[in-house]
């Protein structure tokens, strides 16, 4: 391997996750906005069905058992929606930190290339470089979860 391999290996590293991530911030964002926008009308079905529940406290077990129920129901939901939209920012915020970092050891490298690959320091550069492959390897693998939650 000489300089120009080095060089062009970190290059498309970071361009190509560079192109991914903001793609996928694109989408994910889209998405986060769809839920956000749900979250109100969760909140108003959770309180109409405890507001059932409370006028039905005077009725029969059946029918107070049926709107309890209701009421656990969409709270529930509710609750599940929030949880998954403070996953989603989760994991976008760690898949920015780690795609952040390796565009920026990438970026860093880029022009030491020539000195890295030169003398006694390309045994070095090499596994060097095997990191950079793998940090972006997990960039790519925190990727996944964000992927997921479109799915849902």
């Amino acid at each position: 391997m000489n300089s120009n391999d080095f060089y062009y290996t970190l290059s498309t590293i970071s361009q190509t996750l560079a192109g991914a991530f903001a793609f996928l911030v694109a989408v994910v964002l889209y998405r986060m906005q769809a839920i956000k926008g749900a979250l109100p009308m969760l909140k108003e079905k959770a309180s109409e069905a405890h507001s059932e529940y409370i006028r039905t406290t005077s009725s029969s077990d059946k029918i107070q058992e049926q709107a309890r129920k209701a009421k656990d129901v969409t709270h529930e939901e509710f609750e599940n929606t929030k949880d998954k939209l403070d996953m989603i920012r989760k994991d976008l915020q760690h898949s920015l930190n780690c795609t952040a970092a390796t565009i920026g050891v990438c970026f860093f490298g880029l022009p030491w290339v020539h000195f890295l690959t030169t003398g006694r320091m390309y045994y070095w550069s090499c596994f060097g470089l095997l990191g950079v492959v793998g940090l972006a390897l997990y960039c790519i693998k925190s990727y996944i979860p964000l992927v997921e939650s479109l799915a849902e």
